[in-house]
């Protein structure tokens, strides 16, 4: 089941399930999981993935600008969202190598648990409606935001040349930048391309195509060896139901995007 507020379920039914067009950036964006900048406004809803998302360009960089739209999803979030780009080998080429960006990174549990047990928590405390409740769920997304900044410090990227090393840091200046945090009760990411790292066919005005993928939580924790998914296969579904199936398998969704030049 979904949770949605009414101004997003609104919103919800009037958006296509993939962006149609593209879409200048503002004047100035901050890659810091604060999408006041953008006005709170999406191009696309996805049922399947459970996000709103848009893609736009300035004349520097490509961004995604994501949101969920409930418990589950900002649960899912924090085991990986990955854009991948097809890049034409050269304009108007047929074949494609593919960028992959992956922010949050693969984290060992010890990490992801105690955020998983704060999302579970926080659930049960809004579902409760006890007086406070919401002091407590902001006191409780303080603690989860500063879990995050101090676990997800890298990013995952494949297919750029430039980039030897396929774990960056989060802070490394003028390359990728992404961030995230909890904002009202949901989580936020926003992510920063460099258009140098996209290729002649693309900055020409090469219509690409992009997939954005959740990983959901892991059946191994990364560098742990522990098994983190109790429960396995399609006995997920019988246990928990959709919405644990949702957290624990994939999602994806793909589309196309052209560069919007001024």
């Amino acid at each position: 089941m979904l949770c949605l507020n009414m101004p997003y379920l609104s919103m919800a039914q009037k958006l296509p399930s993939t962006q149609k067009n593209g879409k200048r950036a503002p004047g100035s964006v901050v890659i810091d999981g604060d999408i006041t900048e953008w006005q709170n406004g999406f191009e696309a809803y996805n049922v399947g993935s459970r996000i709103y998302y848009e893609l736009a360009n300035d004349d520097d960089n490509l961004y995604l600008v994501l949101r969920t739209d409930d418990d589950y999803g900002n649960k899912k979030a924090i085991y990986g969202i990955s854009l991948t780009i097809a890049i034409p080998v050269e304009k108007g080429a047929k074949s494609t190598e593919n960028l992959v960006i992956t922010f949050p990174p693969p984290t060992n549990a010890k990490y992801t648990n105690p955020m998983v047990e704060l999302h579970d928590k926080i659930r049960s405390t809004r579902n409760d409606g006890d007086k406070g409740f919401k002091e407590k769920i902001d006191s409780m997304m303080l603690v989860a935001n500063k879990q995050m900044r101090k676990t997800f410090t890298r990013i995952i990227v494949t297919g750029i040349k430039e980039i030897k090393s396929p774990s960056i840091p989060l802070d490394s200046a003028g390359c990728i930048k992404a961030s995230a945090k909890y904002d009202k009760m949901h989580f936020v990411y926003e992510l920063a391309i460099p258009l140098k790292y996209l290729g002649n066919g693309i900055n020409e005005g090469d219509k690409f195509k992009y997939n954005i993928r959740m990983d959901g939580i892991p059946a191994v924790s990364p560098g742990s060896g522990i098994h983190t998914a109790i429960i396995v296969g399609a006995s997920i579904m019988e246990a928990e139901g959709a919405d644990g199936a949702y957290v624990h398998y994939p999602t994806d969704l793909s589309g196309t995007y052209v560069l919007v030049k001024k």
